[in-house]
């Protein structure tokens, strides 16, 4: 597999939304003679009656599954969504059959009453019936979305066709292997094995079991590289894969994907990803274990609380979890949030019941949070002062200064002071956190007495043996810049 220049920051949802997109534009760009070449295929499927691959997924359902087992189906095409959608109305039932795609709308299926129409439905809806029980079927294109949660009440999965870029594939599992999935996932594949697409995906299946296979010998314990590799290779390698076999002969396919698959940016595929487990080998996994972030979930609570108690919220600790009423203008200006949030818990670990997890369990990706994270980037202060601090403390943003790259960090958050001995300690954003927990805020009315020579002697002090700290602490930017965000300090007057 080859990378490409054109694999940038576009995500899998953004990439399957344009494909859907594509369609209607297509129609204004036909080629000379294509019309014509149309007119003929579809002469030749108008003797076909019925869809055989939509009769056996629906025989698949109804003799291989229990019953009322839920399952998210997934297709590439909202033609086929359509066709899958009346299928599983017509066996079991108007009314068992939600459907998600970029759109939140089919323009021709068969509604409660006989009658063909448009049928439009939310993704947030179409989530939320499937979880509650509401319907039985979901069927999804690829533009699903990121953060729909379906993994409570599902573990079964239809792919009603084969997605050219295998990445897809992950994604697809992933709406339902995930935090809080109790249950295996089955997975079901439903394909043509005379088509190319299928020949192709089961050269492509081959040649990265020879891999693993070839690999197995450089690791102590086995791994599975097949998403490693394919990482590499990047979407648009497959895609191209897929379309240039379509023009090739049958009998020297796999002469042909064998030559085409053979490298990644150019570099043999087998000695890439050995240089990537040697470089794996050499690795101090001790020394990273010890910068691993020591915080979970119930680290974030303070800031949660606080943020609330800023905003006219008082949070109520109960048995059960936490209480907080949604200030007003929140709730006003996002018709999604609640007014009133209940037995919220910042604990990954509790057992929660069908379909409480994506109200109840809180953190990053809540929409309760979240909000309060975006009001806490909207502070805009340089100066503050705590209780229980023991010296000031500098709190700075490091950012890479190199944009258009694909790197997953794009911004962390240091931290620095310096103690009686004279010595300057610097923390990582996870260090920080667990400070700042420990703080108590001021009361204190009057601003602090502060001698502007020395505190801008000691912010550069602070900000030099951060700057000299960013090979380690930022090694995965290219050129990191940091600025100062707000100097912590110590309440005078308070009683410590």
């Amino acid at each position: 597999m080859a990378i490409t220049d054109s694999d940038d920051d576009e995500t899998l949802d953004d990439r399957a939304r344009a494909d859907e997109e594509a369609w209607g534009k297509m129609l204004a760009q036909l080629m000379e003679g294509e019309i014509a070449r149309l007119d003929e295929l579809l002469e030749l499927a108008e003797p076909i009656q019925h869809e055989r691959k939509i009769e056996r997924l629906v025989d698949l359902i109804e003799t291989d599954l229990p019953t009322g087992e839920p399952v998210l189906l997934f297709t590439e095409y909202k033609a086929t969504q359509a066709l899958v959608v009346d299928a599983l109305h017509d066996r079991f039932g108007h009314g068992c059959c939600g459907f998600i795609n970029g759109d939140e709308r089919l323009d021709e299926v068969t509604k409660a009453d006989g009658s063909r129409g448009p049928k439009s439905w939310s993704r947030d809806a179409a989530a939320e019936a499937f979880n509650q029980g509401t319907i039985r079927f979901l069927v999804s294109t690829e533009a699903a979305g990121e953060g729909i949660d379906l993994q409570e009440r599902c573990a079964t999965l239809i792919h009603v066709d084969m997605p050219w870029n295998p990445m897809r594939l992950h994604q697809r599992v992933g709406r339902l292997s995930r935090y809080g999935q109790t249950r295996p996932v089955q997975v079901f594949i439903l394909r043509n094995p005379d088509t190319v697409e299928a020949r192709i995906w089961d050269l492509l299946n081959a040649k990265l079991e020879r891999i693993q296979r070839t690999l197995d010998e450089a690791m102590d314990e086995r791994e599975d590289i097949s998403q490693l590799v394919i990482g590499m290779s990047g979407p648009s390698a497959f895609e191209k894969i897929f379309a240039a076999g379509q023009t090739q002969p049958r009998e020297s396919l796999d002469q042909w994907f064998d030559r085409e698959s053979a490298t990644i940016g150019g570099e043999d595929l087998v000695d890439k990803v050995k240089t990537m487990l040697g470089n794996v080998t050499r690795f101090d996994f001790a020394q990273v274990g010890r910068n691993l972030p020591q915080v979970d979930l119930p680290d974030l609570e303070r800031f949660f609380s606080m943020m609330m108690e800023s905003k006219g919220r008082r949070v109520f600790r109960r048995d059960d979890g936490l209480d907080v009423l949604t200030p007003e203008k929140w709730a006003d200006e996002d018709y999604a949030m609640q007014d009133r949030y209940k037995g919220l818990l910042f604990d990954r670990n509790a057992r929660l019941g069908n379909g409480e997890g994506p109200t109840r369990l809180i953190g990053v990706g809540h929409t309760l949070f979240d909000r309060a994270l975006k009001e806490g980037e909207s502070l805009q202060w340089a100066l503050a002062t705590c209780t229980r601090l023991p010296a000031p403390l500098l709190i700075a943003s490091v950012q890479d200064q190199i944009t258009g790259q694909d790197h997953s960090v794009t911004q962390i958050i240091l931290g620095a002071w310096r103690d009686n001995a004279a010595q300057i300690h610097v923390l990582r954003d996870w260090e920080v956190l667990q400070l700042l927990n420990t703080l108590g805020r001021s009361d204190n009315p009057k601003s602090p007495e502060i001698d502007i020579s020395q505190m801008r002697a000691l912010e550069a002090d602070l900000l030099d043996a951060m700057s000299q700290s960013l090979l380690t602490v930022a090694d995965m930017m290219t050129r990191p810049g940091i600025r100062s965000e707000i100097m912590l300090l110590p309440d005078q007057n308070a009683d410590t």
